[in-house]
């Protein structure tokens, strides 16, 4: 017998194929018309489950994209933070802020990333994903830059949760179903 594929998989699977790393794309060459400092943009999820962040997907100018990082967020307090407090970020000058870097801020500053502008994405209460905006020059993210950047954001977000919502009732039909079939063969 196979054993059931996680929600979680089942999850991830689905928003692969819904197409939201190539939005999220078009979405970056879009920013980039006005703000061409804005040199990345990647979506990390969270995995309440596991306490876990995920890279998902990302667009960037370079192409190197951060692949397969995974990170419990109870361990990134800057993160973390931002989930409790439910509020944005913006760094300035990465090398100046971060003394001890994660895996994540040392691979930016490989890619010499300068500054960045995060924000969480929640479902209801729940905390679903981090979005996160990366420039190649300190000091990119003004008050301008921002206030356009949530704009975007907040088509991220609802992308991503209508995708996500889409997947929970799927799931929710599979165990209907299969209770469903439990009972009928009693």
């Amino acid at each position: 017998m196979n054993p059931q594929p996680s929600t979680w998989a089942l999850h991830q699977l689905e928003v692969e194929k819904s197409g939201l790393a190539g939005r999220l794309r078009s979405l970056h060459s879009i920013i980039q018309a006005r703000f061409p400092l804005i040199g990345r943009m990647a979506l990390a999820l969270y995995d309440p489950v596991s306490d876990a962040l995920k890279t998902f997907a990302s667009s960037n100018e370079d192409g190197e994209a951060l692949q397969r990082y995974e990170a419990v967020l109870a361990e990134v307090p800057s993160l973390l933070l931002l989930k409790n407090e439910r509020r944005t970020r913006v760094v300035q000058d990465i090398e100046a802020s971060f003394a001890h870097p994660t895996a994540h801020t040392a691979w930016l500053r490989g890619q010499q990333y300068r500054s960045s502008y995060t924000l969480p994405i929640f479902s209801g209460h729940e905390l679903a994903a981090f979005l996160f905006f990366d420039a190649k020059e300190a000091n990119a993210f003004g008050p301008d830059v921002t206030g356009f950047l949530d704009i975007f954001a907040d088509i991220v977000s609802q992308l991503y949760l209508l995708r996500l919502a889409a997947v929970n009732t799927l799931v929710g039909a599979v165990d209907i179903a299969t209770g469903l079939a439990r009972i009928r063969d009693v």
